[in-house]
């Protein structure tokens, strides 16, 4: 991850941008979760002047009226819809290693598709335990499991309507070796420290060293929705 994260200043359109295209570039025909996005390593004029716009637009240079962003963003919304076509994203909980079993754990995989409380369960067995703190994206087609930690994780807030915390890695501090998070339903902020030292300090290793074991692809099996 090294290769990939270096550059990365701020989770915004541009850099999120550039972070997909050097993953294609590396990844190249091994693309499985990216592949509907490999347009993008050769040119896409609509998606580049939709992001110059919402920048410009962002830093007071280019009024809401001069743009269209509705179109923009309804381009942006099908880009995502189809890479998410057959799969599944969400995390597990009440993992558990099979009894008589050798690298075999089963648990419930909860989908994060709608408006909390998330209710769609299903059983998983996958060769790993997963924590509950692991973003995770299934593909049904393929029965892999992309892990998206660090980039994506999961924690539990009090609030009994919505106990969820989904939060993307939105920036690195290089001089004070701090991370900052973006929660995903709202537009709150927090520090990787508070929800854990010990997530501040995986960042600081993403950022040294690329974290290798992380943001990779397993074998799982997802069965019907549990009871």
């Amino acid at each position: 991850l090294k290769g990939v994260v270096k550059g990365y200043t701020h989770r915004s359109m541009g850099p999120l941008k550039d972070l997909l295209i050097k993953s294609l570039n590396i990844l190249g025909s091994k693309a499985l979760f990216s592949k509907d996005y490999a347009f993008l390593a050769k040119s896409c004029d609509d998606l580049d002047n939709a992001i110059s716009d919402f920048n410009n637009h962002k830093h007071e240079k280019l009024s809401e009226k001069d743009f269209d962003a509705h179109a923009h963003l309804k381009l942006i919304v099908n880009y995502l819809l189809n890479s998410m076509n057959g799969k599944l994203f969400g995390f597990c909980s009440h993992m558990e290693k099979e009894k008589f079993k050798k690298n075999s754990y089963k648990g419930h995989f909860r989908v994060a598709h709608d408006v909390q409380p998330f209710i769609d369960t299903y059983d998983i067995n996958a060769g790993n335990q997963f924590s509950a703190e692991e973003a995770l994206l299934f593909d049904k087609g393929t029965s892999k499991c992309l892990n998206l930690m660090p980039f994506i994780v999961w924690s539990e807030r009090e609030v009994p309507s919505s106990p969820y915390l989904c939060c993307w890695f939105d920036m690195y501090d290089k001089k004070t070796h701090t991370t900052t998070l973006k929660h995903c339903d709202n537009k709150s902020m927090s520090a990787a420290s508070d929800l854990s030292d010990d997530l501040n300090e995986l960042y600081n290793k993403l950022i040294d060293t690329g974290l290798d074991g992380y943001a990779s692809i397993y074998e799982v099996t997802i069965n019907e929705i549990a009871t």
